[in-house]
Order: structure tokens, then sequence, then C-alpha cells
């Protein structure tokens, strides 16, 4: 099992709502090495700048979206047209003020959030200390 670390951008896609109303999502699924068990951490950008959601991965390689979540989508050009999507399940929401990215780089964190990325075990383990 890997756990990632995964950007949403509040200006192309409600995340907030979708997961509100959905539970579980399709997401754009931007590293090909994610499989199903896998853990995603969705960090939020500004003006939030932090991980606010945890899911776990219930599907991989998908070619098409299954779950239509048409109305939380802002600015949904790269996503519509990605190659592949991931099904992802919400299994918990964090306080937006808890896992900033200031925290973040404090465990380990390097670097702006832009692309999916395995997260390394020193930010791992912080995060489970809290849990």
């Amino acid at each position: 099992m890997t756990n990632w670390i995964i950007p949403c951008n509040v200006k192309y896609y409600d995340v907030y709502g979708a997961f509100e109303n959905l539970k579980v999502l399709d997401w754009k699924q931007s590293n090909p090495n994610v499989e199903v068990g896998d853990i995603a951490y969705i960090y939020v950008g500004a003006p939030i700048s932090a991980i606010v959601f945890k899911c776990l991965v219930t599907k991989v390689n998908l070619n098409k979206i299954e779950i239509d979540d048409s109305k939380y989508v802002i600015k949904g050009d790269n996503y519509l047209t990605a190659p592949a999507h991931m099904e992802l399940k919400l299994l918990k929401q964090y306080p937006e003020d808890l896992l900033t990215f200031d925290v973040l780089k404090e465990h380990s964190v390097k670097g702006k959030i832009m692309g999916a990325r395995r997260m390394n075990p020193e930010t791992e383990e912080f995060i489970n200390s809290l849990e």
C-alpha cells in the first residue's frame, strides 16, 4: 500500500460539494503507479493550502468517467480529457487548519504540491500520529 498526496484546485473543482453529496468520486489519475488499496490524501490548493481529505483508492486505470460529478466541475477541460481516472472513496475530512502546507513542510514535504506524489515516511508517520 502506498500513500499519495494529490492536489485539487478549488477554482476548477468543488471537491467539498462533491464529497458532501457523493462520498465516492472519479479522479484524474496522473500517476500510473497508483493501485487499488492505496490511500490518497487530497491537498486543497490556495487559498486553503492544506490536506483536507483522506481517501481509499477503490479502482484504477478507468478509461472513462463512471460517476457523474459534472455539477462540481467549475473548469474541467484537463479533467474531462485525462486518459485515466481512479475512483476515490472518502474516509476522512480533516480541519483546514490541521495539515497546512507549513505544517507539512515541517514534516518533510518539499516543494509545491503540483501533481500526484508518494508521501514520504516521515509525513505518513506524522499524519498517523494525529489519528
